[in-house]
């Protein structure tokens, strides 16, 4: 039998697991050389490194509800003062392999807990536990896209006469294999969105009036600076915001206005910390110098 008709009847089969699918489409793909399948499966199994990748998929950008625990009425919503800086924490980038994701279906009933990075993040500042709820039903849609985008590829291949003879493919449908429209890719995404700049942890502490502007904290800046304006994966409206509010840093005397300015900072560094990281570490060093 064709590979390609049996990934097909796999496909179609509610016996078969998504992994073992994605193993034997991984096989059709290395066999016939199509690099862009072979990047997206592999990612697919083993996971997203994160979720600025090419070839992200925009079916793994999913609803959540990000919630603080309080001591006496347990899990509730967290309350930000900017509504756009909330849907973004309200999206989660799900970075997990197929295999992790089956596991997690298997073990869960309506709603799975993430915690992680920023959750800790966000827990710091509201002196709480934190984490974010996704449904199971979300969870199963992303194996439903996989499957879905692998049953038009196969079709697409049997269309253009690409089938194999058992596990082996002619020369010629490896070079129609080059040439043909690779639906994969479709919905495959670079996960980015405009951000807001102000976020509320109601964070409480004194400043003190140590504030003044020395030339550690300016070049701690300007390092922050020359390392967002090189950053290729921050859209150029988010490192004008971030900037702009770093610089405000170093000529700001009054305490409330510089609270309210690395709160800001926070909020990008929370919501941007899948693609830098970076930002957050650099953002509590400079707080420092500030006594906060």
């Amino acid at each position: 039998m064709s590979l390609v008709l049996e990934l097909q009847k796999d496909l179609i089969s509610n016996e078969v697991e998504i992994t073992t699918i994605l193993r034997k489409a991984l096989l059709i793909s290395k066999k016939l050389s199509i690099k862009e399948s072979i990047q997206w499966l592999e990612y697919e199994i083993n996971g997203y490194p994160n979720s600025s990748v090419d070839l992200f998929p925009e079916y793994r950008n999913l609803s959540c509800n990000p919630k603080a625990l309080n001591p006496y009425y347990g899990w509730q919503p967290l309350i930000f003062n900017d509504e756009d800086n909330l849907d973004m924490l309200k999206k989660a980038q799900i970075t997990w392999s197929i295999a992790e994701i089956e596991n997690n279906l298997k073990n869960s009933e309506d709603i799975i807990y993430l915690v992680g990075e920023r959750a800790n993040i966000l827990a710091k500042h509201f002196d709480t536990q934190v984490h974010f709820e996704i449904s199971t039903a979300s969870l199963h849609n992303i194996l439903e896209q996989v499957r879905i985008k692998l049953l038009n590829w196969t079709t697409e291949l049997e269309e253009k006469g690409i089938l194999g003879k058992g596990i082996s493919f002619s020369q010629e449908e490896k070079i129609s294999a080059q040439n043909f429209h690779n639906c994969i890719f479709d919905n495959s995404v670079k996960n980015s969105g405009a951000l807001g700049t102000n976020i509320d942890f109601n964070n409480s502490g004194n400043i003190g009036h140590s504030n003044s502007i020395t030339n550690n904290v300016t070049n701690a800046i300007d390092n922050l600076i020359k390392e967002i304006q090189s950053d290729s994966n921050l859209k150029t409206e988010v490192k004008d915001g971030i900037i702009e509010n770093l610089n405000s840093l170093k000529i700001e005397k009054e305490d409330s206005k510089i609270k309210k300015t690395f709160k800001t900072l926070i909020g990008f560094g929370t919501i941007l910390f899948d693609k830098a990281p970076y930002i957050i570490e650099r953002i509590d060093t400079i707080k420092k110098f500030f006594n906060l």
